[in-house]
């Protein structure tokens, strides 16, 4: 009797580990195709006030235009980089790489990524910094 317990103990075990694995699989993909596509930054902090932000995210490529409140048709662009999404045990995380202001150049937590809203940060000396956008309709 045992030995029957255990191995439908070790069967059982086995099945929800393969389970969590492909769910985690998923998961990842689900947050690959939901940040693809253009990001409005909000402004929660008013750090540059009069200046916008926006980046594109598509095929692991980002591009991070800036513009003035006043002229939004009139953008530059400000940085361009690589991204991915990474699992780290049960957290996403968005890993950026090869952007002028080195600070970004990290794995930035995803607190929040839905289709129409995305909300990281990281951790900086002092604290942390937070972004937060809004998907471009469209997009």
């Amino acid at each position: 009797m045992r030995r029957i317990f255990s191995s439908a103990f070790t069967a059982v075990f086995l099945l929800l580990s393969l389970t969590l694995v492909l769910l985690s699989g998923c998961r990842k993909q689900q947050y690959e195709e939901r940040i693809e596509g253009v990001w409005e930054v909000v402004d929660v902090s008013d750090i540059e006030p009069g200046q916008g932000e926006i980046w594109e995210m598509f095929n692991n490529n980002i591009d991070i235009f800036r513009y003035h409140i006043d002229t939004p048709e009139d953008r530059w662009l400000s940085q361009q980089g690589k991204y991915v999404i990474e699992r780290k045990g049960s957290r996403m995380y968005l890993k950026l790489a090869n952007l002028n202001y080195t600070t970004f150049n990290t794995s930035w937590d995803i607190f929040k990524l839905t289709n129409e809203k995305l909300i990281i940060s990281i951790e900086v000396p002092g604290g942390i910094f937070y972004k937060e956008f809004v998907k471009n309709s469209g997009n």
